[in-house]
């Protein structure tokens, strides 16, 4: 029974070794104006634009990034100061309406000493009365 051959390159490799290396030299394997060895330098071409394509979208990439994060640090910069004006907006408001009611408290309160001056001059008035009343 023979031994079973191998295909490599498109070369048939033969049981015995010699055989194999003296078909694979002829055939062109290790040739170097074969395919297979001229189709390296292609590849490592290929490889290195591949490499230099990658090496540019990284740098694009970084660009937008930092990019977006200035836009992001503006915005963010404008939406506190949207909030301090929005703050401070509300704080003004805010003061208003502790304005008007301190204004209207002391209204009130003035409101109450008259009336209690007023009845309690009513009450003099009233006793005085009483007295003359009494004495006569």
């Amino acid at each position: 029974m023979r031994p079973k051959q191998t295909i490599c390159g498109g070369a048939i490799i033969p049981p015995n070794s010699m055989e194999a290396l003296s078909e694979l030299v002829e055939d062109g394997m290790f040739n170097r104006h074969s395919n297979t060895l001229e189709s390296y330098p292609v590849e490592i071409n290929q490889h290195r634009q591949k490499i230099k394509d990658v090496e540019r979208q990284l740098e694009e990439m970084k660009t937008d990034f930092a990019r977006s994060k200035k836009n992001h640090a503006f915005f963010i910069g404008k939406l506190d100061q949207k909030d301090m004006e929005l703050s401070t907006g509300a704080l003004s408001l805010l003061q208003e309406i502790v304005e008007r009611q301190s204004t209207m408290i002391n209204m009130l309160q003035q409101k109450n000493n008259n009336e209690q001056f007023d009845s309690s001059y009513d009450n003099k008035i009233f006793n005085v009365n009483d007295c003359s009343n009494s004495d006569a």
